[in-house]
């Protein structure tokens, strides 16, 4: 079977780490899975740091032991990548005004910058049939 890659938001990460509440889908939670026995790779958009940062910074999550800690050990693991905010990141997001979260703009980007499927629950991102979405 091949590898399939894919790009992931925010609350998909969280979900699977056990962080936010709600469930992962069947489908997310075998592409995660798979991510980890490195059978799958799962790009994470620099934004997605970002966020989960304000929402540990507002009391929302718990990173343990610490935020910069939480996130090296998820970047040390060979098959999830961490895709920086580059320039094709920002064209792609350009005039994507359908979506008016600017982190969502920049998730969805990313995933058009690499013609990725987004693994995704939110429906804003899903009915704007912007990207490929699994969930």
């Amino acid at each position: 079977m091949s590898v399939g890659e894919y790009v992931t938001d925010t609350q998909a990460l969280l979900r699977y780490s056990g962080l936010s509440a709600g469930r992962l889908s069947p489908p997310a939670r075998r592409i995660f899975r798979r991510c980890e026995e490195g059978r799958d790779n799962i790009i994470v958009p620099t934004i997605v740091a970002w966020e989960t940062g304000l929402l540990a910074e507002d009391g929302a999550i718990t990173l343990r032991p610490s935020f910069a800690q939480w996130w090296d050990t998820l970047a040390s693991i060979p098959n999830y990548n961490i895709h920086p905010l580059d320039i094709e990141v920002v064209k792609a997001a350009y005039g994507l005004t359908i979506l008016t979260d600017p982190s969502d703009r920049l998730i969805v980007a990313t995933a058009l910058a690499l013609d990725l499927p987004l693994i995704t629950a939110d429906s804003r991102i899903t009915d704007s049939g912007l990207v490929r979405v699994v969930w």
